[in-house]
């Protein structure tokens, strides 16, 4: 049941509005918020039909489960119907053995049912009687297409081997259960930046104008640093049941443990983006604390790269957002719109970023972002391999998958205004078009003539911009932004990253800082003994490492894990902090997201923490052995790693 009354939804959207359209509340001045009514995309979601039992009638026939559909925003919208439904035969079956079940759908106005297989076939009425294929044995594609003015429908399906069995799922239009959706869909920005003085490099990089699905810079309370593994597990779970669990419930690792939810925050909605939710401690108990907040009735939104998600992890979010359909889940696969050799694309290409965050209209301090390099896994928190054998629907460490622990970094910002900020931004890649993966850019940057003022970089507070990437539809807009981050370094740059194999255009950028006398450090790791593809990864770094070990500063980090942070410090001025590796995969394929932050004392605390790392690493000075089998392959797919 949606629970949350449409008067307060009402409220919180009106004032979602009235406070972007001012500067206050974090905006500096030349902010200016626009709307815009609905998208041109062409968007998708995919309702997932497991079972029939899985979708139960209620006693007087109603079903009792429902799901958001996004209609109204995009008037091209398609709701896939992803269906087990109906026996898939098996090599000894009859050819007759039905691959279908009988369905039936009833709307408030016309949708249409399409058929894409061999033959082509649509249905368009009120209400439609039509077979619901198993969709792995049918091979074709079948998708409900509402007209914007459906609000309701109801989606029936019979088992025809046994035609007592039948289950339902309602369909609501989100604008009408959420009107806060349409807020954060409709916002958009247009930033009238001031020049900065042409002595201030680092100035003039913040305030550039040259991207688009950039924010624009706001002043934000609190920025911290969550260096330690349980610190970003447990501030987290600090913004979903406002208090941390104790120790004990870390040291058992039993997810299904009781949790005190007396303290948890009133939200009203939750963003959650990931490349994997591991179907493991990390993931069960992050799982529970949002199925509580959508039990309560907050809209919650997850995002995961599809083709790292196992069998076990699909079903602990299948069964949570089934459950409940204010969790809305979208696992994202790349779809080529370029024939046969971009296809190749759909395998590799991944939704890499990593971002939580939480809006509450009740209370300003529940408003968090928690962003960085950690996935929803437990090797971002355990040290050592976890024993789940008690429970075997979890992820099995050592027989599922490998285990290697990840050292890494997150960032937890606190700000009303700069939070619901992202949440639209973030938006405008929930909605991005299902045929061209194209996105709406949350902003329109104008430069103003007048200079900078004297107080703009001097407050006490950091300033703070966000970029999405989605490198094959930007014209590769994220490696353009580190290639300016670097030109415009002065006199220090110091690089985190697990990988290292920059672009052609970023190795120039840094061959000219280091022509110029910046002082470059670079701290990665050489080994990468447990990663995916661990034996590849290690030859694609020895090449940048033999590339650069004479010139600038190179750390290899010798701890017992994988270093897996993400930054770069410039200048003691500013940091740029996110998803994104130094490896042609983030510049070229995947979609990332990043926070550009001009702040001396946080940058600062960034550095410590660079030189924590340095302190537990080695400096590599010698040139790197390399194996021909893997070196032949990465010459061969030049830009895929």
């Amino acid at each position: 049941m949606i629970k949350k009354s449409v008067q307060n939804l009402a409220m919180w959207g009106t004032f979602f509005a009235t406070s972007l359209a001012s500067a206050g509340d974090g905006d500096l001045p030349g902010a200016k918020s626009l709307s815009q009514p609905y998208t041109a995309n062409s968007t998708s979601e995919k309702l997932q039909l497991t079972n029939i039992k899985d979708f139960p009638l209620s006693e007087n026939g109603q079903a009792k489960n429902f799901f958001l559909i996004s209609n109204k925003w995009s008037p091209r919208y398609a709701l896939e119907l992803k269906s087990s439904l109906g026996k898939e035969p098996g090599p000894l079956d009859e050819a007759k053995t039905p691959a279908y079940a009988e369905a039936r759908i009833q709307c408030d106005s016309d949708v249409t049912i399409f058929t894409e297989s061999l033959i082509n076939s649509r249905k368009t009425g009120k209400d439609i009687s039509f077979r619901l294929y198993n969709s792995k044995s049918q091979g074709g594609v079948q998708y409900l297409l509402p007209s914007p003015q459906v609000e309701n429908c109801t989606l029936s399906f019979r088992s025809v081997d046994n035609p007592q069995l039948i289950g339902a799922v309602r369909l609501t239009n989100i604008d009408r259960a959420f009107p806060v959706i349409s807020s954060l869909n409709a916002y958009r920005e247009e930033c009238h930046l001031p020049r900065a003085q042409e002595n201030k490099k680092i100035q003039q990089m913040f305030l550039t104008t040259k991207y688009k699905n950039h924010t624009c810079p706001s002043v934000v309370e609190s920025i911290e640093p969550l260096e330690d593994p349980e610190e970003g597990f447990q501030a987290k779970v600090e913004a979903l049941l406002g208090q941390k669990i104790p120790d004990h419930f870390l040291k058992n690792q039993d997810p299904f443990a009781p949790l005190d939810f007396r303290k948890a925050p009133k939200l009203d909605a939750i963003y959650v983006a990931s490349l994997v939710f591991r179907n493991d401690f990390y993931g069960n108990v992050i799982a529970r604390l949002l199925k509580y907040h959508a039990d309560r009735g907050t809209l919650v939104q997850i995002e995961v790269s599809d083709i790292l998600q196992s069998k076990k992890d699909q079903n602990l979010l299948y069964k949570i957002s089934r459950e409940n359909g204010n969790i809305r889940l979208k696992e994202y696969r790349y779809n080529s719109p370029k024939g046969v050799i971009d296809e190749l694309n759909e395998f590799h290409r991944d939704y890499h970023i990593k971002i939580l965050a939480t809006l509450s209209q009740q209370n300003p301090a529940h408003n968090v972002i928690i962003t960085g390099g950690r996935n929803i896994h437990d090797g971002f928190l355990f040290k050592s391999k976890p024993d789940y054998s008690r429970w075997p629907e979890m992820t099995q460490y050592g027989i599922d998958e490998s285990f290697v622990h990840w050292s890494d970094f997150e960032m937890r910002i606190q700000s009303q205004n700069f939070t619901r900020r992202i949440f639209s931004h973030l938006q405008t890649v929930w909605n991005q078009d299902a045929s061209t993966q194209a996105f709406d850019s949350i902003n329109k940057d104008l430069e103003v003539t007048r200079s900078v003022d004297s107080n703009y970089f001097t407050g006490p507070l950091p300033l703070i911009r966000h970029l999405v990437s989605i490198p094959f539809r930007d014209q590769m807009a994220l490696e353009k932004y580190y290639v300016d981050m670097i030109d415009h370094a002065q006199f220090e740059i110091k690089l985190s990253s697990p990988y290292l194999r920059p672009t052609d255009a970023i190795t120039a950028a840094l061959d000219r800082a280091i022509k110029r006398g910046v002082d470059i450090t670079i701290q990665t790791r050489i080994d990468l003994s447990g990663d995916t593809l661990d034996w590849l990864y290690t030859e694609m770094n020895k090449e940048s490492i033999n590339k650069f070990k004479d010139r600038v500063k190179l750390y290899e980090w010798t701890g017992n894990s994988i270093l897996h942070s993400k930054f770069m410090l410039i200048d003691d001025e500013l940091a740029f902090i996110g998803s994104v590796n130094i490896s042609r995969r983030s510049f070229v394929h995947d979609i990332e997201s990043g926070f550009l932050i001009y702040s001396r004392d946080y940058t600062q605390r960034m550095e410590k923490i660079f030189d924590n790392y340095t302190a537990v690493s080695h400096r590599v000075t010698e040139k790197q052995k390399r194996k021909l089998f893997p070196s032949i392959l990465i010459k061969i797919f030049e830009n895929e790693f």
